[in-house]
């Protein structure tokens, strides 16, 4: 079974058909990932329903572009994700 991280990662990438980047932090791991200018509607879609898992995420512009960030605190980072229980026939 994937953790909550490796779900939110997965889905972002598939999404944005793009790497996303991990960064392990004291307080837990922080995902990120560039986001394209032709971001379509369900591209933009499957981003928000992928990071909506997150404990908090957001959005930044940079000098290279906008990217999408979604933070998992420690304690959750491990757990397996809600989506992937139900992809599974388990309960959430």
């Amino acid at each position: 079974m994937r953790s909550k991280v490796e779900s939110i990662a997965a889905r972002l990438s598939g999404a944005l058909n793009t790497e996303v980047r991990r960064s392990d932090e004291l307080r837990g791991v922080r995902l990120e990932a560039d986001l394209p200018s032709n971001l379509g509607e369900e591209e933009r879609a499957a981003t928000l329903a992928a990071i909506s898992e997150a404990d908090s995420f957001g959005h930044q512009r940079t000098g290279r572009g906008d990217l999408i960030w979604a933070f998992i605190a420690r304690d959750e980072a491990s757990k397996v994700s809600p989506r992937h229980k139900e992809q599974q026939g388990q309960k959430p």
